[in-house]
């Protein structure tokens, strides 16, 4: 058709879109056909990633605000009859051990039980170091050192209360130190043996 028969510009009469053949079909799919695919595919165990990587979160903030309150009823109401129930309780205790249990399942998978065979193999500071640099392996150890430290608290406490022996300063000890508060009780019980009157349990 003529663009000067109807009147139009030929400027602005719209060229229809060309047509690729043959090996310029080819070409254009291999150029746009891969993108495609990066795009639509979803990478297998995708979901599973994610929620491992938010569990050493959540394991470490379920530990430290499940033994901070059983650290402050020992040392502020030690003669609380709560308090002995709880610590004497085996459900407490199996999900202390369970705590830890999920902990080295994450540690575990995360993939760098080879990183730690080095470290022992190699028995230096320095590969220790560079395994605090994995969030599942400081889950495993903030919960090892923790839970560790409040079973020695919980000996600490029964047996305080079982020689009516003074237990708080060691108990703080525990919390902190951990292995100082035992030696605490330690010399507490000691001290307490020589005088030869066992000193009354403090109220609650």
């Amino acid at each position: 058709m003529d663009c000067h028969a109807v009147g139009q510009h030929p400027s602005r009469v719209p060229l229809p879109a060309p047509r690729l053949t043959g090996a310029r079909t080819l070409i254009s799919r291999q150029c746009w056909m891969p993108t495609l695919h990066r795009v639509r595919r979803r990478p297998k165990g995708s979901t599973v990633r994610c929620s491992m990587l938010s569990a050493p979160d959540i394991l470490f903030t379920v530990t430290t605000v499940a033994t901070i309150p059983i650290y402050s009823t020992m040392i502020a109401f030690p003669g609380w009859r709560q308090t002995s129930n709880v610590l004497k309780s085996r459900t407490a205790m199996l999900g202390a051990c369970f705590l830890h249990a999920a902990a080295f399942v994450v540690w575990w998978c995360s993939g760098a039980l080879q990183g730690a065979g080095k470290a022992l193999a190699h028995q230096r500071v320095a590969w220790f170091a560079g395994l605090l640099n994995s969030k599942e392996f400081t889950c495993l150890a903030w919960t090892h050192l923790l839970l560790l430290d409040l079973f020695q608290a919980r000996y600490v406490f029964m047996d305080g209360q079982r020689h009516n022996i003074p237990t708080r300063h060691s108990l703080v000890l525990c919390f902190l130190f951990g292995p100082l508060g035992l030696m605490s009780h330690m010399i507490t019980r000691n001290f307490v043996s020589r005088r030869g009157a066992p000193w009354q349990s403090l109220p609650s």
